[in-house]
């Protein structure tokens, strides 16, 4: 599968396998996968939802109406690939914001990922605020 597709109540188990590689990887805090398969159900079946997959990866986000402003928003809640398809699922993730009249497509990128964080700058996208963390 060379294109990006909407993902389907069936694409589970490759979203949490995709999940776990992320996790492991980044975070190494013990996944719920209850929690997790009920989330991605979520995602899949809401108007809002958004979920797209290739081969190798996958981006999740959701639809979101500003609370305080007039401004539709597609926030990104996970992006992760194996190969070049980061690009394809970032490019299809963008057209599906141009498709639901988003006013901004907002990305998370982690620490490590520097050179994400400057692919996303040469497409157009500006640092709006850093999150930071303490874990207890």
């Amino acid at each position: 599968m060379k294109k990006v597709r909407d993902c389907t109540l069936d694409d589970i188990p490759f979203l949490i396998e995709k999940a776990e590689h992320f996790n492991d990887r980044y975070y190494g805090i013990p996944i719920n996968l209850y929690k997790l398969a009920n989330y991605l159900t979520g995602l899949i079946v809401a108007e809002q939802g958004v979920v797209l997959r290739t081969d190798t990866g996958a981006i999740t986000g959701v639809h979101i109406s500003d609370p305080c402003r007039d401004w539709e928003v597609l926030v990104e809640t996970a992006w992760y690939s194996e190969g070049r398809d980061g690009l394809r699922l970032l490019d299809a993730f963008e057209h599906r914001g141009r498709e639901l009249g988003v006013d901004e497509v907002r990305m998370t990128t982690l620490e490590v990922n520097a050179g994400v964080e400057r692919m996303l700058m040469r497409r157009g996208y500006t640092s709006i605020e850093t999150s930071h963390r303490l874990l207890l």
